[in-house]
C-alpha cells in the first residue's frame, strides 16, 4: 500500500461477519525485551468477539512462537536477532535486537493456512513501533491483496505516525471489551492464565497515558451477555476456557493496588477454585 492509512470505525470493524481473520502480534523491536506474562489482550478479546460474530479467527504471537527457552513460573526467554538501531538511538553503546520469529518463521506460518479476508495487527509500546512497521511490510509481500488493519496502543496513542507506516486501515477509538474472556484457547498449551479485572486508572497522573486510553475507571460488572464480573472473571480464567491445570494467573490493571481488598478477594476464588499457585500483578 502507498499512502497513509484509512481510518476504520470501531463499529465497522465489530460489523465483520463471515470473514477469515487473521490476528497478528508483531515482534518487538528494542534493546531488551523481557518475558512478563505479556499477551496482547485487547486483541484477543476482539477475537472472541469476531468468534462470536461468525467469523473464522487465526492468531499468530510472532513474540510467545518465538521462545527459545523456558523461565520460572512460565515465563520464556525469546529469541533475539541483532539488528540495525534506529538513527535516534545511534549513540546509544548497545546492541538492538528483533525479539520473537525470524522472516522466515513467520512466512512458514503464513504458507502453511488458507489466505484469510482481512488482518489484524494489534501494536503495544509506541518505541516498538519498528517491528509493527517490518511485520506489516512483511505481510503485504506475503498476502498481497489481503487489507490490513493496525490497532492497539501504538495506533492509538499516535495515531498520526502510526497512518504512515503501511496498514490499509487504522482503529483510532477505544473499544471496551462486551465478551466474558480473552481468546487464551489459541495459544494451545499455557502455564498460566491471563485476566483483567477492571478497565482504565482512577488517577490522571501526567506521565501515565493511561486516561487517554481508558478516559474513565470502571471495575469489570456485568458483561451484554449477562455475567457479572465474578462469573466473568471464574469465566476467563476457567481450565475449561483456557488452558487445562495452569499454575499461574496474571493480573492486567491500571491500579493494581487501587481497591486491593477486591483484588485480594479475587486470588482467593481463583486459588480456591482451580489451585492457582501464584498471582503476578
Amino acid at each position: 500500500m502507498s499512502g497513509r492509512s484509512l481510518a476504520m470505525p470501531m463499529e465497522t470493524l465489530l460489523s465483520l461477519h463471515g470473514k477469515r481473520i487473521l490476528a497478528l502480534n508483531p515482534p518487538v523491536e528494542d534493546f531488551a525485551f523481557f518475558d512478563l506474562w505479556s499477551k496482547p489482550l485487547g486483541i484477543l478479546y476482539l477475537l472472541e468477539r469476531m468468534r462470536k460474530n461468525g467469523n473464522s479467527v487465526s492468531f499468530i504471537d510472532c513474540v510467545h512462537e518465538g521462545a527459545v527457552g523456558k523461565k520460572t513460573f512460565g515465563r520464556e526467554k525469546i529469541a533475539a536477532a541483532e539488528i540495525a538501531k534506529p538513527e535516534v538511538y545511534c549513540g546509544i553503546k548497545r546492541n538492538y535486537h528483533r525479539f520473537g520469529l525470524t522472516r522466515e518463521g513467520i512466512c512458514a506460518r503464513l504458507t502453511a493456512m488458507e489466505s484469510p479476508d482481512i488482518i489484524f495487527v494489534t501494536s503495544m509500546m509506541t518505541y516498538w513501533y519498528g517491528g509493527v512497521k517490518w511485520l506489516i511490510r512483511l505481510l503485504h509481500a506475503e498476502m498481497p491483496g489481503v487489507p490490513v488493519v493496525l490497532g492497539g496502543v501504538y495506533a492509538r496513542l499516535c495515531p498520526e505516525h502510526a497512518a504512515s507506516i503501511g496498514a490499509d486501515y487504522i482503529v483510532k477509538e477505544n473499544w471496551e471489551p462486551d465478551v466474558s474472556y480473552p481468546a487464551m484457547d489459541l495459544y494451545g498449551t499455557l502455564p498460566y492464565g491471563v485476566t483483567m479485572t477492571s478497565f482504565g486508572c482512577p488517577l490522571a497522573c501526567e506521565y501515565c497515558a493511561s486516561h487517554l486510553l481508558w478516559p474513565r475507571s470502571r471495575p469489570r460488572r456485568r458483561t451484554v451477555y449477562g455475567e457479572f464480573w465474578i462469573n466473568s472473571f471464574l469465566n476467563a480464567v476457567s481450565p475449561d476456557r483456557c488452558q487445562p491445570h495452569f499454575e499461574w494467573l496474571s493480573f492486567r490493571r491500571w491500579n493494581r493496588l487501587y481497591n486491593a481488598q477486591k483484588l485480594f478477594s479475587i486470588c482467593n476464588i481463583g486459588g480456591i477454585a482451580f489451585a492457582i499457585r501464584s498471582f503476578h500483578f
